[in-house]
């Protein structure tokens, strides 16, 4: 994690791979890492502790924060899935509702 004025690294965070994603959720104050085999890292955004995991089926390979609510839509293409856990409701989620979407990214315009 790094200062926002002054970029100095305040801490490091470990995940065991291929942590690629990350989003911030300004309303919780809280960080959502995409990584490894299959979860979602939650985090809190001003200590750096962990909260927990989001299990998700396979590998996140890109996600989105639901602007009004309080999904994540992620993409699992190893899965044949789009998901949207509820980060709010705090970690371990495990009632990933399936879209049938396959192989979407949900990254698209904000």
């Amino acid at each position: 994690m790094l200062d926002g004025a002054t970029f100095a690294r305040l801490r490091t965070l470990r995940f065991s791979e291929d942590a690629d994603n990350v989003r911030f959720d300004a309303r919780a104050g809280r960080m959502y890492v995409g990584y490894g085999s299959g979860a979602l890292a939650v985090v809190d955004a001003a200590s750096g502790d962990s909260l927990g995991s989001i299990s998700l089926p396979a590998h996140p390979e890109a996600f989105e924060l639901e602007t009004n609510g309080p999904r994540a839509f992620v993409n699992i293409p190893d899965a044949g899935e789009v998901g949207g856990p509820r980060p709010e409701e705090g970690p371990p989620a495990h009632d990933l509702e399936a879209l049938g979407a396959r192989r979407q990214l949900p990254d698209g315009p904000r």
